[in-house]
């Protein structure tokens, strides 16, 4: 059978609904004349859209302000029911599954250890029965769900909806992702499929809302792959591609590491583990870098090492991290970014080294702007690549965009509009 996804939402179509909506992400519940001042939208307008999204439940009036003058202030706030969206994220070692509401607060989540199968379309067919599955242990109905999107490490292809190079999925290169994972859902269009680097910084930005919608944003993925998802005013900077921040190329281009036999990029986890075991910082064997849950465990083991004063396995992590943060404060200066958030499914265990290597680096090219850069850890957890694919789809569909900067400039990319 088929997923009824969103059927029987009433869309948010005009422009000015989704500015209002986006106020209201960035104000926190608020009243009329506080979405009017911060929109500059006239009271008239702002009335009138707010009298509609409660009349369709995506607003709700959940309290009055009775300060100053006049008349009180109904204080209106985003109903979290109204929408949810579920998000894929396809990490070698793990899939994840997350479904968010329109607040953006994880309603569920799944994940499976087993590794990630070879054929993509027996993979696309078994990550569509999860799918089904998250949405009927939740109970949300099938129609409340906006729209599912897919990241992935590596470069896409979006137009596609596929992986167009990837050294951890190989055998995935060029397969139709989206157009099979769609028929596994029974959805008439493709999913979008984007990469993690790039939904993490939108889940950032749907998930903290407040202030960083007025930020400029570097977020620093630490995953599978690692990468920087550039955002600006909340609105992801995605590339004429759909692939900006691809750290690796950056690198190369600059000479600034030397790649290893097998073109695996200098931070890729597979080659920390390798120098880390030409190093004797690693017991055992070397794990295949196709055995990407050995690799992660002999990853955590160099962590632990550094950890524990193996000087060996310091100056591995330390030289990484020292890479990555010139890359970060390169793009800082680029974008004159006001912020760095750190984040991804290996974040928790390289923290210590990439997260002191940034804050010196800005330290040392200490101009005043540097001084005023904000360094935080994500708000969501290890789970960043599959937030944040959920995220995309609430973003494309609720946040104003002029036709020119919106992200779905190919048709592939409208999946979630009409979904």
């Amino acid at each position: 059978g088929k997923m009824r996804i969103g059927t029987s939402l009433v869309e948010v179509g005009q422009y000015n609904e989704k500015v209002v909506l986006n106020a209201l992400r960035r104000l926190g519940p608020a009243s009329q004349r506080d979405i009017a001042a911060s929109t500059q939208l006239s009271v008239q307008t702002v009335s009138a859209i707010v009298r509609h999204l409660l009349s369709i439940d995506v607003l709700r009036e959940i309290g009055t302000d009775f300060r100053g003058r006049g008349r009180p202030h109904v204080i209106v706030d985003l109903v979290p029911e109204a929408a949810y969206s579920i998000g894929v994220h396809v990490d070698p070692a793990v899939t994840s599954l997350v479904m968010l509401d329109m607040k953006g607060r994880v309603v569920a989540f799944s994940d499976s250890d087993e590794p990630t199968l070879a054929d993509p379309v027996e993979a696309m067919k078994q990550t569509a029965g999860r799918i089904r599955e998250l949405a009927e242990r939740t109970g949300v109905p099938e129609d409340r769900i906006v729209g599912v999107c897919m990241a992935v490490p590596g470069v896409v292809d979006v137009a596609n909806g596929s992986l167009r190079e990837s050294v951890w999925l190989p055998e995935w290169q060029d397969a139709p992702l989206g157009a099979l994972l769609a028929e596994g859902l029974g959805a008439e269009k493709p999913i979008p499929v984007v990469k993690d680097t790039i939904s993490a910084s939108i889940g950032e930005c749907w998930v903290r809302g407040g202030g960083i919608l007025d930020s400029t944003m570097v977020f620093v993925y630490l995953g599978a792959g690692i990468g920087l998802g550039l955002a600006v005013d909340g609105e992801p900077l995605a590339g004429a591609s759909g692939n900006s921040g691809e750290v690796g190329t950056i690198l190369k281009t600059l000479g600034m590491f030397e790649e290893d036999s097998d073109g695996g990029l200098d931070n890729d986890p597979a080659l920390l583990v390798e120098r880390a075991h030409g190093k004797g910082a690693i017991d055992g064997d070397l794990p295949p870098r196709a055995d990407h849950h050995a690799v992660r465990e002999a990853l955590h083991q160099v962590c632990d090492k550094a950890e524990n004063g193996n000087q060996e396995a310091r100056d591995i992590l330390q030289a990484a991290a020292q890479r990555i943060a010139t890359l970060t404060v390169g793009a800082v200066e680029l974008i004159d970014a006001d912020l760095i958030v750190l984040g991804g499914p290996y974040f928790k265990e390289l923290q210590p080294y990439y997260q002191k290597a940034v804050e010196d680096l800005l330290a040392e090219s200490a101009t005043q702007r540097h001084r005023d850069v904000q360094i935080m850890e994500s708000i969501m957890d290890e789970d960043a690549g599959a937030i944040g694919a959920a995220a995309v789809v609430l973003d494309r569909r609720y946040t104003p965009r002029s036709r020119r900067t919106r992200m779905e400039t190919t048709p592939a990319k409208e999946a979630t509009q009409e979904a």
